[in-house]
């Protein structure tokens, strides 16, 4: 029962992480590539990963506007 809530929250915050960059224009890295699925896939992978390592560890320089921004990393160290 409470993987289940875990597995929820962390899904929901993740899906909330994804709406916001995508909103803010801000979902792409400096990857060049011209292939959209490849970029989709490399993109979406790369947030995800810097993403979990920010929850868990607090890396303090993730919290430069083109990685998460101030007030989400402070949000997510709360």
């Amino acid at each position: 029962m409470g993987t289940r809530w875990m597995a929820t929250y962390l899904g929901a915050e993740m899906g909330l992480y994804f709406l916001i960059k995508i909103a803010r224009d801000d979902f792409e890295y400096w990857i060049p590539e011209s292939y959209f699925l490849v970029s989709l896939l490399l993109n979406t992978l790369l947030r995800f990963v810097m993403k979990a390592v920010t929850d868990f560890t607090s890396i303090v320089p993730f919290r430069h506007p083109f990685e998460m921004g101030g007030v989400y990393w402070l949000s997510t160290f709360l």
